[in-house]
């Protein structure tokens, strides 16, 4: 082998070294899209329910004085 041989060939990486693979799979995958899911609709349900008491507030009368 000569040395215009060994330059031609040169080892071609597709993915870079730093590059993590961040892809979830399987049980990793359903664990996120659960947790993901379940705070979502916690989240909907704590505005659902915030607004319709705040709601409730403001239709309320002053009655008092202000001092």
């Amino acid at each position: 082998m000569n040395l215009a041989d060994a330059s031609s060939k040169k080892a071609v990486r597709t993915t870079p070294l730093h590059t993590a693979d961040t892809r979830l799979h399987g049980r990793w995958l359903v664990l996120a899209w659960a947790a993901w899911a379940l705070l979502s609709s916690g989240t909907l349900l704590a505005f659902a329910f915030g607004l319709s008491v705040y709601l409730t507030h403001l239709q309320m009368v002053c009655t008092g004085t202000v001092g």
